[in-house]
């Protein structure tokens, strides 16, 4: 395909020396070669931000920002700020993916005049990659059914930034979207993305490649009420959202953040071995309120059991958790 669009590519960078070289040259080498490639060294205290400039001197097409350490948000902001593409994509620093990626979004977001394009991804996981069943496939989706997509828990379209191309349209109408100081922040702000294109591309084909439970990953950090009780927060807007714009799968999105928010912040206070009873009544007042909701619903009866037990006792759940562990 002809290359008459520049790409920004935003790459936030922190504490990654190890595996920053693969994701920059996985970027660098890809097909569609009319790229910005934005590092943003979040005052990294190891050697990235010295790689980044290295790389910087032997590619044009690479910027570098070195700024103050503000966390993941602040950083993709950061680069957001100056890009100049007509689409943007993400990568985190500690991921990589296929050389014909960015080709592909780009695409089909031309081919089916959408303004955002997502793909599947595959795991690595201590330097393997575990491949999924692909149907290599395009589909060509409203903004209600992609979310609706969104919202099945396993899914590998998935609440994250990363694995779209997104036009530059989608981020004038939502400037500066990343809540600074806070994780899971793709939770706060994937619904307003999707919900600002008309439609959705969906690639079934794993063009990205998550590296998992790496050792310092935010993902790995243990039970922190602050932050827990932010994810809940962002979760209940995004159902209070869905309930306005899109009632007819508001009950798919209550599903999701019984699952997605209650269960997996009970989870995670259970294996942290932490009895935070003000998060624990938060929890088994919302699955209270929402019982009708995922009691009804088509999720596996082992989630129901789950969601069931968290809500009656949760020391009842912590214990059958130690001992599944």
């Amino acid at each position: 395909m002809k290359e008459d669009y520049l790409i920004s590519i935003i790459v936030p960078v922190y504490k990654v020396e190890k595996y920053l070289q693969e994701c920059v040259t996985s970027i660098q080498n890809q097909t569609y070669r009319n790229l910005e490639i934005i590092l943003v060294d979040d005052g990294s205290p190891d050697k990235s931000g010295k790689l980044c400039n290295e790389y910087a001197k032997r590619d044009s097409r690479i910027k570098v920002i070195h700024k103050v350490n503000g966390g993941l948000s602040s950083a993709r902001n950061a680069g957001l700020k100056i890009a100049k593409g007509e689409y943007i994509g993400f990568v985190d620093s500690d991921d990589y993916i296929r050389k014909n990626m960015y080709e592909k979004l780009l695409d089909a977001c031309i081919q089916n005049k959408t303004e955002i394009a997502a793909c599947n991804y595959n795991y690595i996981i201590n330097g393997n990659e575990k491949k999924e069943q692909e149907e290599c496939k395009i589909q060509v989706l409203s903004a209600t059914k992609f979310f609706e997509k969104l919202l099945v828990v396993g899914n590998r379209i998935e609440m994250v930034a990363w694995n779209k191309l997104y036009h530059k349209s989608v981020f004038e109408k939502n400037p500066l979207p990343f809540p600074e100081g806070k994780i899971y922040e793709d939770l706060a702000t994937m619904y307003k993305f999707v919900f600002s294109a008309e439609k959705v591309a969906w690639i079934d084909e794993g063009l990205y490649l998550y590296r998992r439970f790496r050792d310092g990953a935010i993902t790995n950090i243990n039970y922190n009420s602050s932050k827990e009780n932010d994810r809940l927060n962002f979760e209940n807007n995004m159902v209070a959202f869905i309930k306005e714009k899109a009632p007819d799968i508001y009950d798919k999105a209550v599903v999701f953040k019984c699952i997605n928010g209650d269960l997996s912040v009970a989870n995670c206070m259970a294996k942290s071995k932490v009895n935070d009873n003000a998060m624990i009544n938060r929890i088994k007042t919302d699955l209270k309120v929402n019982y009708k909701y995922w009691i009804k619903s088509k999720i596996a009866v082992s989630k129901k059991i789950q969601l069931f037990l968290c809500m009656v006792s949760f020391e009842m759940y912590k214990c059958i958790i130690k001992a599944i562990k």
